[in-house]
């Protein structure tokens, strides 16, 4: 109590006081209203936080410094990976993009694209806006996302897409093809048998049969990419297949070349061609042998896998669920993106010119989606490449089969063949080489010519060769009706490649007799014989 504010009487004692009375009401009602709006404002900014922090995209808050004052936490961790930056560091680019460019405009689009710079190969897009305090720029706020899975499903799209439109016209063109081939085959042969050993003429005829075995391996080849080559298929052991081939390997990649297994011993079984995946271990190897041109090590490992949805469909394009992996690894040059996103298409390679048709990669990646499994690829420049087949596994206590060779009796005949196909000059070829040996042939082109001659011709007809499409009645469908008058006559079908007449999945379907074109003649008349033994 100040002196000022007393009364006192003349002896000097306290007579009374002076005071002031205020009314504090509504400040203290404003300093609540204030404490309550800075609750409300700070449970706002709590909320935002927490907002931000749990979406899926990075935000980053820069003032006019261009200085990072707020992140989320999954823009700090793109911070580290596109700038080595954290929070209140001053940024002065994001991966290989300066920060300027980012928050101009973009040239198309929304959204600025960045790559992660070294070692990491992540792919960014970036938006920016600015936050404006009267006319100028106070700061920036930046949405970061990780685009590198999206553009890795996108990139291997594109690829399956162009694989698919090759493949297609890979198959039309080997089809058309194989008949020509078949043609040349035979007629070469129908050459060669007419001339003695010393003829002239007899090495040149030599020259064409070997081109055409050469032409043939190549629509081989084209038919396996395409997915529309005959798969034999038995269950099969993989680590019997690399044993099979293991003696051929060690002399096909070289002494400077160290080949290791690592075959798991409980390998579970598989659906598969066993001399397709010969083809497949063959072509792998082959492909790093050429990786390693100064030597190295190949390793070829087996192990039981289950994918998960995300792995086999968006990386595979397969099914989730219990496959056989197997593995070829090799510590070659590697591969950079560009050459990996090309690698299984046909006649792409990197080797020197002759040094190489580009369809062994590409036949393998046929064999492997044919027998409907996936191929994954793992490759560093410098560091090396690892091929990753994956092939379903097959139930457990399924017994390994082995295929059967019948060899039957002398190729000669006097049964009497029915034979139809489209092709003229190769239903020429066939009925000359069936006569030969002895076989009455009754030739036609179309489904309709076969059914009447078959109603005409008194005898028994024995065996029905056919080609599988033909122009107004497919192979399957003319067999058909046929059996419902001539039901003791066999069949064998030709054709440059299969269809679901007679396969399913591309496999031939049990009790067929089939032989794909391009074939010489001595195959045929052996796969005919055969045929015809095998009723008996």
């Amino acid at each position: 109590m100040k002196d000022k504010d007393k009364i006192v009487d003349k002896k000097g004692n306290l007579a009374g006081m002076v005071g002031s009375i205020r009314d504090i009401t509504e400040r203290m009602q404003g300093e609540q209203e204030e404490a309550r709006l800075l609750a409300q404002v700070q449970e706002q900014v709590q909320h935002m936080q927490q907002i931000i922090d749990t979406v899926p995209e990075g935000v980053l808050l820069l003032n006019a410094e261009d200085q990072v004052v707020l992140a989320n936490p999954v823009a700090e961790e793109y911070l580290v990976t596109l700038a080595e930056a954290k929070l209140a560091s001053t940024l002065g680019h994001l991966g290989d993009r300066p920060l300027a460019e980012l928050l101009a405009p973009p040239p198309k689009g929304l959204w600025h694209e960045v790559k992660a710079v070294g070692s990491s190969r992540r792919v960014f897009e970036v938006i920016a806006r600015p936050m404006e305090n009267g006319r100028a720029a106070d700061g920036w706020v930046l949405v970061l996302r990780d685009v590198t899975q999206e553009r890795e499903i996108q990139q291997r799209m594109r690829q399956q897409d162009r694989l698919a439109v090759i493949g297609q016209l890979a198959g039309g063109i080997a089809h058309d093809f194989n008949n020509i081939l078949t043609t040349i085959m035979g007629y070469t042969r129908f050459a060669l048998d007419e001339l003695v050993p010393g003829d002239a003429i007899r090495a040149d005829l030599v020259e064409v049969s070997k081109a055409a075995d050469r032409a043939a391996a190549l629509t081989r080849q084209l038919l396996a990419f395409s997915r529309k080559q005959l798969l034999q298929a038995e269950v099969l052991d993989l680590n019997v297949a690399i044993a099979n081939v293991e003696t051929m390997l060690r002399r096909l990649i070289g002494e400077n070349i160290e080949l290791n297994t690592a075959l798991s011993p409980d390998l579970g079984r598989v659906m598969a061609d066993p001399g397709q995946i010969e083809q497949v271990i063959m072509n792998l190897a082959v492909n790093a042998r050429d990786a390693m041109p100064d030597g190295g090590r190949l390793t070829l490992e087996t192990d039981n896998a289950v994918l998960g949805e995300t792995y086999a469909r968006e990386r595979l394009e397969v099914e989730p669920r219990a496959y056989v992996m197997l593995a070829v690894s090799d510590t070659g040059i590697g591969m950079d993106d560009e050459t990996k996103s090309h690698l299984f298409e046909p006649f792409f390679t990197t080797k020197e010119v002759g040094k190489g048709t580009g369809l062994g990669l590409a036949t393998v990646y046929g064999i492997v989606k044919q027998s409907e499994g996936g191929i994954d690829v793992h490759s560093e420049p410098g560091v090396g490449t690892t091929f990753k087949v994956y092939l379903p596994r097959v139930g457990e206590g399924v017994e390994l089969t082995g295929r059967e060779r019948h060899l039957g009796s002398p190729y000669r005949g006097a049964e009497t063949v029915l034979l139809v196909g489209d092709e003229s000059t190769v239903r020429s070829m066939a009925r000359r080489g069936l006569e030969q040996l002895g076989y009455t042939v009754l030739e036609a082109r179309l489904a309709g010519e076969a059914m009447h001659l078959s109603q005409q011709y008194p005898g028994r007809i024995s065996l029905l060769i056919a080609d599988v499409v033909l122009p107004e009645m497919g192979g399957r469908d003319l067999a058909e009706r046929l059996a419902l008058t001539r039901p003791e006559m066999q069949v064998l079908y030709v054709s440059g490649y299969t269809d679901d007449a007679i396969v399913h999945h591309g496999v031939l379907e049990p009790g067929v007799a089939f032989l794909q074109k391009p074939f010489a003649t001595a195959d045929f008349v052996r796969k005919v014989r055969e045929v015809l033994d095998a009723s008996c």
